[in-house]
């Protein structure tokens, strides 16, 4: 399975941080109360458990971005595709934000695609790269050896 993270699919909704999160179970056939754990507890993966009852129009960059990914964890997905998870966001909300999906990575044994224009930040999650510009490709990159 493969998902794609949205933050500004969870600024439009209306309903509260679970609530957002459980629309993707609603989408796989699970609605009503067995949804609310698995909701909370993806809410709590991502270190949102004290903002469950927060509408996400009213929280932070971060913290939205968190929500989307929460809600793209719903699919358990093998592959997630992240677009510029950083972008909008102060610099200590970037860290934090990159910390959660290394972090996620690393438990839910995930592939993460991710686009990113902050290079820092995005070797912090990397184990390959590629650098790109309008002109192709400038370099590669698997962790450990350097290639072009």
């Amino acid at each position: 399975k493969l998902t794609l993270t949205r933050r500004a699919a969870i600024q439009q909704r209306t309903g509260e941080a679970w609530e957002n999160v459980r629309l993707a179970l609603d989408v796989q056939g699970i609605s009503g109360a067995p949804s609310i754990p698995i909701a909370t507890e993806a809410l709590k993966a991502v270190g949102l458990s004290h903002r469950m009852n927060a509408y996400p129009r009213n929280m932070s960059g971060g913290e939205q971005q968190m929500v989307a990914l929460a809600r793209a964890l719903m699919s358990r997905p093998r592959i997630l595709l992240i677009d510029e998870p950083s972008v909008g966001l102060a610099p200590i909300l970037v860290q934090h934000v990159i910390d959660q999906i290394r972090e996620l990575k690393r438990m839910a044994g995930l592939t993460v695609l991710m686009a990113e224009q902050n290079f820092t930040q995005a070797m912090r999650v990397a184990e390959v790269y590629e650098q790109l510009s309008a002109m192709g490709t400038i370099g590669s990159f698997k962790r450990g050896r350097p290639s072009s």
